[in-house]
């Protein structure tokens, strides 16, 4: 399955960030949308309120359509903010589609250090 293991790594992330870094409120779309939820509309709301996105990058999910919308969306809505690619299993120089402008970092502990200290 393509959304995998970023999913899992999203959802670890999802509620380890709220415990590490008080003023953080996490949002990830496959956790906060509920059910019969227009998905569309709901990621537009929530990127409107952000100002910095964590994607979590595979070899596998890098091209996967919606990890390009939602990849899209967040660069697009976030102006003054940042936008992280995790590289779960490749390195920064190696992705390619919308998140290859973006300064990524590798899952690891010390770039998960520094990424959290941004």
């Amino acid at each position: 399955m393509e959304r995998e293991p970023s999913r899992s790594i999203a959802r670890a992330l999802d509620g380890w960030l709220e415990s590490v870094v008080q003023h953080v409120d996490a949002w990830m779309s496959d956790a906060d949308i509920g059910s019969g939820q227009r998905w569309n509309e709901a990621i537009s709301k929530s990127l409107d309120e952000t100002d910095f996105g964590i994607v979590c990058d595979t070899r596998a999910n890098q091209h996967a359509p919606w990890l390009i919308f939602e990849a899209g969306a967040l660069a697009k809505s976030v102006n003054e903010g940042r936008v992280v690619p995790l590289c779960i299993d490749l390195k920064s120089a190696e992705v390619t589609g919308p998140l290859s402008g973006f300064q990524g970092r590798a899952l690891d502990r010390d770039a998960v250090k520094r990424l959290v200290k941004i």
